[in-house]
């Protein structure tokens, strides 16, 4: 029997929810994704997996029989295809950008506007319908950065949940498209076979799309009241009714649709229903969304948990790494002419003047409200007081009589600390990197952070590094920043070493920047944490701590380790109802959507962990000091169930800047030592080169090196004249 081959995307979220319907209409594959062509094990389908808009023109050919793929890439294609049935998942909408800080006076704005898109073709369209001439600038990949860099004024592109446009400075100013998944077949002819295939695939995929729009309800209820509670019932069916242990009880289910689930919950108790539970009708796992926040693996194969502990990666890295040398570039010829140029062009702030001056940190300091000062008083004592205790004692050992090695430990002079701007005001990275440089003795400590469109720095910033001893602080942000203090210009000096966090170009910035001669604190990437909680853990807890990493971004990661299904569903109805009102929510949905729960037997999660190398890992479980001895590759731990991450980002006294994407396998997160040098010394007395004289010239000799033999030889001969 032919296979009927269905084209599908090979990555990305259109990827997941067509592979979760696949998989709940009872389809199992042969092998994974990376396979060209896959056929099911069970079902007469094999897969074809393509780019998003290589779907089109496989159907359209034959090559495939049928595609699932979004609507934007039908109708951007116009191949000709047609759309068998709108799918209901990958829902986002093709939309125009601008700039946030520009007042938008609706289409005519666009007039002589370039637009950067990847979607020229519907894009041409919707301005000819409207009378708008502009400049369509046709870009492939990251989209949102061309405001920000000077390629367009505007863009037209895909936008789900905004948090993209948000981390971009970008605000949405007109919907064109709204799209969604959809089956599309081309126009010949399916044979019989095949088309019977096809009708089979549609019934099971109405079957599962129903399913999700449903509620299986569970509630006890008085005998005397069944009658009154299942007249309220619009059941699909007459509920199941069962015995409970009190004869005058009853346990009634049934299953509603949502749309009038919430409409009738209230009669139901009223009519004296109690212990009311209430779920989804089907349950989603193993890769596929829970409740459409994060995904839950149910004790997967350890082949499967490298997949798993997957980083989101920057897209287009190859673009950004093409930007940032193009400014480090600029920076090193033009100087502050160029700064200038890319604080307008990224912050939206014309300066006269980097520096920011005295007078300007006495006015933060009357800004900042005093439970704030106070606070910041508190987090800087703490961090002084553990990074202090680091400072070491010189070594001093005599290691043959008249031989004495020492080794001190020795401020780097000059360090440059990059605080971010963008979603929040880092006034705690400040305390971060500003008070273990000054414990150690770094005598010039220069911070750099953008400003706002206003040239002014936050307040709670600019007081937090006058608190630490910053004397020199600097308006500049982004690449350009880490550029200047690498290289020097005019007004900002050259550094020995830069530390801090930031975006994707603020990181790539740090790695070139290496080869000038500027040491970095260490490469970083997203923000992320791992949980591991058992059974006995509070819920709230764990998902506040999931929810805590999401708001870094929306690249960050969070990763809870759980030892049953029962925590798992626990924890994540609690970061569904945790998360429906915080002020970041469309943002911190894009980090969740490559976030997870894993079960796992309790054997295993210390490997995994381990494996995975945490920036930040949260040991919440009656054993926690038990599993904390495991623990070998992380940033910073956090044992027990009242030690919330938040209390290092902070408070507690540790350093928040650690290592991330796995690179705690081989570094450490800043501490005293990142300022320091350890410089060696010894001291030879003639007795002591007498007694090492030997050692040193038979090993010398043997090693070729004739002119080290002389240098203690010539030495020797002298003092026994």
């Amino acid at each position: 029997m032919s296979l009927l081959r269905i084209a599908v995307q090979s990555k990305g979220r259109l990827y997941d929810e067509t592979m979760e319907l696949l998989s709940e209409a009872g389809i199992k594959l042969t092998a994974v994704k990376r396979t060209l062509l896959v056929p099911s094990r069970n079902f007469p389908v094999e897969l074809l997996f393509l780019r998003d808009d290589d779907i089109p023109d496989s159907v359209a050919s034959g090559t495939a029989d049928i595609g699932i793929v979004g609507l934007n890439e039908v109708m951007e294609k116009q191949r000709n295809v047609e759309i068998v049935r709108p799918l209901g998942f990958s829902r986002c909408r093709l939309s125009l950008a601008i700039p946030k800080n520009i007042e938008y006076t609706g289409l005519a704005w666009f007039n002589n506007r370039k637009i950067a898109t990847s979607y020229p073709v519907i894009l041409d369209e919707f301005l000819k319908k409207n009378g708008i001439k502009a400049d369509i600038h046709v870009i492939t990949g990251s989209v949102e950065i061309a405001p920000g860099i000077g390629l367009a004024d505007a863009i037209f592109d895909i936008v789900s949940s905004g948090s993209t446009l948000v981390s971009n400075n970008l605000a949405e100013v007109e919907t064109v498209v709204k799209s969604e998944a959809v089956l599309i077949a081309g126009s010949k002819k399916l044979s019989a076979e095949k088309q019977e295939v096809l009708d089979e695939l549609l019934f099971r995929i109405e079957a599962v799309k129903a399913a999700g729009d449903r509620k299986y309800i569970l509630m006890n209820v008085p005998k005397d009241k069944l009658d009154e509670v299942i007249s309220v019932l619009p059941g699909i069916k007459s509920p199941t009714v069962l015995p409970l242990a009190d004869p005058n009880w009853c346990s009634v289910h049934t299953v509603l649709e949502e749309k009038c689930f919430w409409e009738i919950i209230n009669k139901i108790k009223s009519a004296g229903a109690e212990g009311i539970l209430v779920t989804c009708s089907r349950h989603r796992k193993n890769g596929a969304v829970m409740g459409e926040i994060v995904k839950l693996y149910v004790h997967p194969d350890r082949k499967e948990w490298m997949e798993i502990m997957s980083r989101s990666k920057a897209e287009e890295s190859a673009q950004v790494t093409e930007i940032v040398a193009g400014i480090i570039n600029e920076v090193k010829a033009r100087g502050d002419e160029a700064l200038r140029e890319y604080e307008l062009r990224f912050d939206r702030a014309r300066l006269d003047s980097f520096r920011v001056s005295n007078a300007e940190i006495e006015d933060a300091e009357r800004l900042v409200p005093e439970p704030l000062k106070a606070a910041i008083a508190q987090a800087q004592k703490n961090i002084a007081a553990f990074h202090s205790a680091q400072l070491m004692q010189p070594v001093m050992v005599e290691t043959t009589p008249g031989v004495v090695c020492e080794q001190r430990q020795v401020a780097i002079e000059s360090v440059g600390m990059y605080v971010p701007g963008g979603n929040s005001p880092l006034f705690s990275t400040v305390l971060m990197l500003a008070v273990p440089a000054a414990i150690a003795g770094c005598s010039r400590r220069v911070l750099c952070t953008p400003p706002g469109a206003d040239g002014k720095v936050n307040a709670a910033i600019l007081y937090a590094a006058s608190l630490a001893g910053v004397e020199e602080i600097y308006k500049v942000g982004g690449a350009q920043a880490i550029a200047a203090m690498a290289l020097g210009t005019e007004s900002i000096p050259k550094v020995s070493k830069i530390f801090g966090p930031g975006n994707r170009f603020v990181m790539e910035a740090k790695q070139q920047v290496t080869k000038f001669g500027t040491a970095i604190d260490m490469p970083a990437g997203p923000s992320e944490v791992m949980v591991i909680a058992d059974d006995a853990a509070n819920p709230d807890f764990v998902a506040w701590d999931f929810l805590s990493q999401a708001e870094h971004g929306p690249d960050s990661q969070s990763i809870a380790l759980v030892e049953s299904e029962a925590m798992a569903q626990r924890l994540e109805n609690a970061i569904s109802s945790h998360i429906a009102d915080l002020p970041r929510r469309e943002m911190m949905l894009k980090s969740l959507s490559h976030s997870s729960i894993v079960v796992l037997d309790k054997s295993e999660i210390m490997d995994f962990a381990n494996e995975y190398a945490p920036e930040h890992l949260i040991i919440n479980t009656a054993d926690a000091d038990a599993l904390a001895s495991r623990v070998v590759n992380a940033g910073s731990v956090f044992i027990g169930a009242f030690s919330p991450e938040s209390a290092g980002d902070y408070a507690s006294g540790t350093n928040h800047t650690l290592p991330t994407s796995g690179f705690a396998k081989c570094y450490n997160g800043v501490n005293i030592d990142s300022y320091m040098r350890k410089i060696t010394f010894q001291r030879l007395s003639k007795e002591g080169l007498q007694a090492l004289g030997g050692t040193i010239e038979i090993m010398a000799e043997n090693e070729d090196l004739i002119a080290h033999k002389q240098a203690v030889t010539w030495r020797l001969n002298h003092i026994n004249e």
